[in-house]
């Protein structure tokens, strides 16, 4: 039984068929970084005007007409305005974050919804792993609608004997598909993000409106590494084995000691508190990079920005001025080269690096955006897209997508080898074992499959 979609809503999914497929989520907390993939619905001959300028700035017209804040902003980026008025525009869009106005939903599914509209036939599994794959199970539910389903789930125990998930597919530049052990691991996430792996394979990783670090062994035990955060996000170790974090909530960059001691390494540009440190990377010299856009506060610098702290850490450079909305960020373990994602425009750029820490020899490796992102030890670069990994070779050749359940937000080899890819996904979390014989590249590595 169909109910009644917003015509605004039917006219992007429409048009998002058209070339890939009708989109949902973003990728950062509180403020979508790109686009997600879900379910199109049933198109017909349907033609809608998009909201006036001064409708969507004044009215919400973007908010109120969209079910979720990838199509919110998707919305505002279609208006024919200036990047400030988009930037309101899409600003406005994180009243989307965790709200579920169940008039949107389109699809009545009683053996996902349960009788009340609660999901209670997925929970009535009573373990929490098993539940998350009944809300994975139907085609039909919206990817907004899962997420929500998935959330219902984690009122439940923790699966005690968890088992792999059904595998995913890998597409190589072949075209050929293989299944994948991509494994989740069990745990109650409200939005993960930042993983970084320290010298023995643990990973840590933030949950950003929980205010929590987590810790990951290679044994699979996950526990918590430090609460009472302000939106963590970004996390990075030193040579030093301290873990650099990006506190979004207070607009600063601190250091963490193995027992959990907070010390503040920078915290305001030219007297002014930065707007919201997003990622990181440590240079070899012990220099930090970190992008500082804003999601859920209003602008407090005079643009969205990327800074790097001196290894003295006794100055703090704005080394990129002319980003729109700078997110993902990584460089080369030589240190001679960084990337950085723009995902204001959606393109991902590579950098040299020069003795003091500034940049030059600007270039654009691909023409898309992304949230965080990784390298592999063959110089292999890991872009987290929409419902998959996008990898690339460090000529910008596209190798190989690797399918994810939820959007991926960030990613970063760890385990006792480092040879296991760890994939914050929001509400889920995944890894992925890889290994280095790779018949399409010589110089690639290459997940794990089934037998």
């Amino acid at each position: 039984m169909l109910k009644k979609i917003p015509p605004l809503l039917l006219f992007f999914c429409i048009l998002a068929a058209l070339l890939t497929s009708c989109s949902e989520g973003g990728s950062d907390y509180a403020g979508s970084e790109a686009a997600g993939t879900s379910t199109p619905l049933a198109s017909g001959s349907v033609t809608v005007e998009s909201p006036t300028l001064e409708d969507a700035l004044t009215a919400d017209a973007c908010l109120n007409n969209t079910r979720s804040k990838a199509e919110c902003e998707d919305c505002c980026d279609s208006l024919e305005a200036d990047g400030a008025d988009r930037k309101t525009c899409r600003n406005a869009c994180s009243g989307h974050y965790f709200t579920h106005n169940t008039d949107f939903i389109t699809v009545e599914l009683s053996s996902i919804l349960g009788p009340d509209g609660d999901y209670s036939a997925c929970k009535s599994v009573g373990i929490r792993g098993d539940c998350k794959k009944c809300c994975d199970s139907s085609n039909e539910l919206q990817s907004g609608d899962r997420r929500y389903c998935r959330h219902a789930c984690n009122q439940l125990p923790d699966n005690l004997n968890p088992t792999a998930n059904p595998p995913e597919n890998i597409h190589g530049q072949g075209g050929a598909s293989q299944k994948t052990a991509l494994l989740s691991i069990d745990g109650q996430y409200n939005f993960t993000e930042g993983p970084a792996a320290d010298a023995q394979g643990n990973v840590y990783f933030s949950d950003i409106p929980a205010g929590v670090i987590y810790k990951w062994t290679p044994d699979g035990n996950v526990t918590i590494f430090l609460d009472g955060l302000d939106n963590p996000n970004g996390l990075a170790f030193t040579s030093e084995g301290l873990l650099i974090a990006c506190e979004s909530g207070r607009g600063r960059l601190i250091s963490i000691d193995s027992q959990a001691h907070i010390t503040v390494l920078a915290n305001k540009y030219n007297q002014t508190r930065f707007n919201e440190p997003n990622d990181l990377w440590i240079d070899p010299q012990g220099g930090i990079y970190f992008t500082d856009p804003t999601y859920q506060s209003p602008l407090v610098q005079d643009g969205e920005h990327v800074y790097y702290l001196t290894p003295d850490q006794g100055q703090v450079i704005r080394v990129i001025n002319d980003m729109i909305r700078p997110n993902g960020i990584v460089g080369t373990p030589d240190g001679k080269t960084l990337y950085v994602i723009d995902q204001g425009v959606g393109l991902t750029f590579v950098y040299g690096i020069n003795a003091d820490g500034s940049l030059s020899n600007q270039q654009l490796f691909a023409s898309m955006g992304s949230d965080g992102m990784t390298l592999d030890t063959q110089g292999n670069l890991y872009l987290t897209t929409p419902n998959q990994l996008q990898v690339f070779d460090s000529a910008g050749n596209h190798l190989r997508d690797i399918p994810t359940r939820e959007n991926p937000t960030n990613v970063t080899f760890g385990g006792t080898d480092h040879r296991t890819l760890f994939i914050t996904a929001r509400t889920d979390v995944y890894t992925l074992q890889m290994w280095s014989d790779d018949p399409i590249s010589n110089n690639s590595f290459m997940p794990r499959v089934i037998p």
